[in-house]
């Protein structure tokens, strides 16, 4: 998933599908197990098509990912409109999967908070991450400008500086 949107129909057949389709499911399985709603949507994605010269292309993108199992299909103007009245309707079409899906991201992140913390794990907002301490190839504990957080395990949720977090390990 990638911010709000599990979208299968953007990934290259083979191992990136597979990925997603598991990711999805995980999802699924999330949504009805936690007691706070992430609004699990299975509401379909397009990717428009404004030229002819692109058509071509995304018949061949449609077939592989149909060979892979996936629910997605070219389709024209008319029923563009029917999925989304408000598009411009000089488009030539569509790729359409059934299957791309949303999460409502702010909910989903504060429920993994809430079970983490049900299981344990401490939480400490609005502290920077001056190193982590490794010995023998394991994670101890987490420099941060307050000080020394002894850990077993550390889970990088820096969202944008999560690289340079992870540089540290």
């Amino acid at each position: 998933a990638c911010d709000e949107g599990i979208i299968l129909s953007s990934k290259n057949p083979g191992i990136h599908l597979k990925l997603a389709r598991k990711s999805k499911k995980i999802y699924q399985k999330i949504n009805r197990r936690f007691e706070e709603d992430l609004e699990f949507q299975e509401s379909g994605g397009m990717i428009l098509i404004e030229e002819e010269s692109q058509l071509s292309i995304l018949k061949d993108f449609v077939f592989r990912k149909r060979e892979e199992g996936l629910d997605i299909s070219l389709i024209n103007r008319q029923k563009i409109k029917e999925l989304q009245p408000h598009l411009e309707s000089n488009l030539v079409g569509a790729v359409y999967c059934k299957e791309d899906s949303q999460i409502n991201p702010l909910n989903t992140t504060l429920a993994f908070a809430h079970h983490a913390q049900k299981q344990g794990a401490r939480i400490i907002r609005n502290t920077s991450v001056e190193d982590i301490d490794i010995k023998k190839g394991e994670i101890r504990a987490v420099k941060t400008e307050k000080g020394k957080i002894a850990a077993e395990k550390v889970i990088n949720t820096a969202g944008a500086w999560a690289p340079k977090i992870s540089k540290m390990a």
